[in-house]
């Protein structure tokens, strides 16, 4: 599955949220079928000039184990930075959004069956 990630945080300008999603981009290659890489400035939803293009990864997940290991990656990175949002988009063009508040205790497993759900939606 192919999908694009869009981070964006208010508290960060363009060349620290570049550097951000330049470090998720990394540790999601060093996870098992996950290709991960800064989408170039003519693909994706983003227009020329776009400076959120800088913050855009696409991503291809081969397998499931892959999906879990994005979410817990994402997870992460706004653990660390609670400004950061993180919007998927598939291919088909359904997007989906996660913010800190998606990761608190109480709506942590929701939002991470949410996930799930979006980027396998072929899984019974």
């Amino acid at each position: 599955m192919n999908i694009e990630c869009r981070l964006s945080a208010s508290n960060l300008d363009d060349e620290a949220l570049h550097d951000l999603s330049y470090q998720l981009s990394r540790t999601l290659n060093e996870e098992n079928d996950i290709d991960s890489r800064i989408a170039s400035r003519n693909e994706g939803s983003h227009a020329k000039g776009d400076p959120m293009a800088l913050a855009t990864l696409a991503i291809t997940l081969l397998s499931t184990p892959a999906i879990l290991a994005l979410i817990k990656s994402i997870g992460e990175y706004i653990t660390r930075n609670r400004s950061l949002e993180v919007e998927i988009s598939r291919s088909d063009g359904a997007k989906v959004a996660v913010k800190a508040n998606d990761l608190s205790a109480a709506a942590q497993e929701r939002t991470q069956q949410m996930l799930e759900n979006f980027l396998n939606p072929t899984k019974p």
